[in-house]
């Protein structure tokens, strides 16, 4: 997939949320942050473990994704159906 990723034949979120999944399924660590466990608490969702915070963040940017902490937090308010 990767070799196709970097030609341009699929959307870079697509890939970091696939890359994750699999990843997440597998016993792995996530890359990009795009996995929480999905139960809430306290209304937030949280993270599966990733491998570096910092650098998945700069993987989003790169591919022009919003940070971890905003994705996740976007994810909370649309499945914990909670709003500010």
């Amino acid at each position: 997939m990767e070799p196709y990723f970097k030609n341009g034949g699929i959307r870079p979120a697509n890939y970091a949320y696939l890359w994750d999944r699999v990843a997440v399924n597998s016993g792995q660590l996530q890359r990009y942050g795009t996995q929480p466990f999905w139960e809430c608490k306290n209304g937030q969702l949280a993270l599966q473990p990733i491998e570096d915070l910092e650098k998945a963040n700069q993987l989003r940017e790169e591919i022009g994704m919003n940070s971890v902490e905003t994705g996740l937090a976007e994810m909370s308010l649309s499945i914990c159906n909670i709003s500010d």
